[in-house]
């Protein structure tokens, strides 16, 4: 399903850039087709800006898309779009205006572009929500019913000319008192929006910067509806969008830099954790129980002796190896450290410790250190709780759907998971193993255990 869900949001984003490059193609054929060289100095100059923030805005599309997101990206990437075909409404309205054979696609054009700022105001004030993370559904609802009011307005017009009009020679003619009308949905949904910048507990610069978004486009279009003099709202909108689209960015270069900081600082803990765990690993207690059993089977059995004078220093080895070792380790070699280590407990404990694999899995990596110190404590807490009997020791080892699932399970006395273990032990391997696979491989780690019955681990690994 979340393939499925991938798929169709890789596909609407396709077709957003392939509608875009089809509205600029038909802006040019647009230029092609009317007589630029008639246009007047203010049709010049907006046509300019027009295809300039087309071509802009295309860049910035693709930017949004294929480049680092954050949590306002889709909706800013749905502002950017409708800002871009409101342009090339405006585009075509601007090319239009003063030719008497093309009146009926001026009008086209002028609803078009003034629909289109309605829906970029609603879109800005989306934008304004997610960003700041604010839900306010009733408020939603109206700017909605407003933003459907201002487009039906815009249709209305046509019959009564109370916003403007195109005469006989096809020049756009705006009604003074229209005009104020035609901006109430658009003044309604930034004041909004502006009313939650306001409230919002956040930094002055903070503030300051996302009521820019919002003073920009409205100083602008205040200047254009007093003087008629360019730029217009919608290439005031473009320098907002820009202005969006810059601080989004210096945002995620800020998170960037604490993401990596966080990330230095989770490394080192965890170098540190497994340089202590590693020196853990390598006991007092441990070694001089494994170096007297040693001692008496050098008396008693020479063969297995010099067998156990091998995997003791394989597991020394691995254990100091471990103090300089930064990469992942593939399972196997885990594998091969936890083989080491049973093999020196079964020369102590023999028939009364069992160990059992059940390795379906193994081609994936892991933090070094991570599984062993596992197998090591249900051993150890199993031993010490286990009255009689053999205590069984089991390693699984399978893949379930997109995860590696470890299960280190023992049939020992178990214990209160409810209840914080005071045992006076530092508990070290335990804090490792889960540190690192969570913050290494994005995985969880999680016990469960019943007293009487034994205790399980088991840890959930992501795949690539």
């Amino acid at each position: 399903m979340e393939n499925i869900k991938y798929k169709k949001q890789n596909i609407g984003k396709i077709t957003l850039f392939i509608l875009e490059l089809l509205l600029l193609l038909m802006s040019v054929n647009i230029l092609h087709i009317y007589d630029i060289d008639k246009l007047s100095a203010k049709q010049t100059i907006n046509v300019a800006f027009d295809l300039f923030a087309m071509v802009i805005l295309i860049i910035v599309y693709i930017s949004c898309v294929y480049g680092k997101k954050n949590k306002s990206s889709n909706s800013f990437i749905m502002l950017s779009v409708s800002v871009y075909i409101c342009i090339f409404f405006e585009l075509g309205a601007w090319m239009a205006d003063g030719v008497a054979n093309a009146r009926v696609y001026n009008y086209l054009f002028n609803i078009g572009c003034n629909s289109m700022m309605m829906v970029s105001s609603g879109m800005f004030f989306y934008f304004t929500c997610q960003s700041l993370s604010i839900e306010i559904k009733a408020i939603s609802k109206s700017v909605v019913c407003v933003v459907i009011v201002g487009v039906l307005a815009e249709l209305i017009n046509i019959v009564y000319g109370y916003y403007y009009y195109i005469d006989r020679y096809g020049n756009y003619v705006r009604n003074k008192m229209g005009s104020v009308l035609g901006y109430i949905p658009f003044i309604y949904v930034l004041g909004t929006s502006g009313f939650f910048i306001i409230k919002k507990q956040m930094g002055v610069r903070k503030k300051c910067i996302y009521m820019s978004y919002i003073l920009v486009p409205f100083v602008i279009s205040a200047w254009y509806m007093i003087t008629e003099y360019p730029p217009t709202f919608f290439v005031s909108a473009f320098i907002s969008v820009m202005l969006i689209y810059a601080n989004i960015y210096v945002d995620l270069g800020q998170e960037n830099v604490k993401y990596e900081l966080e990330n230095a600082h989770k490394e080192t803990e965890l170098a540190l954790q497994r340089n202590k765990q590693t020196l853990s690993q390598i006991r007092p207690h441990f070694i001089f129980n494994a170096l007297g059993s040693i001692e008496e089977l050098c008396v008693v059995d020479a063969k297995k002796a010099e067998s156990a004078v091998h995997y003791f220093a394989k597991y020394l080895r691995a254990n100091m190896d471990a103090l300089g070792e930064t990469d992942m380790v593939p399972f196997e070699t885990e594998l091969d450290h936890i083989h080491n280590y049973i093999w020196l407990e079964k020369m102590r404990f023999d028939d009364e410790l069992e160990y059992i694999e059940e390795i379906e899995s193994d081609d994936f990596m892991i933090p070094t250190l991570s599984i062993q110190p596992l197998v090591e404590n249900a051993v150890k807490h199993g031993m010490m709780g286990k009255e009689e009997g053999t205590l069984h020791v089991k390693i699984r080892a399978y893949q379930k759907g997109n995860n590696y699932i470890i299960e280190v399970s023992d049939d020992g006395c178990g214990f209160d998971t409810s209840m914080k273990k005071d045992d006076g032990r530092s508990h070290i391997g335990m804090s490792y193993a889960k540190n690192s696979i969570e913050n290494r491989l994005g995985g969880t780690i999680s016990i469960s255990s019943e007293i009487g019955k034994g205790t399980m681990v088991s840890i959930v690994i992501p795949c690539n």
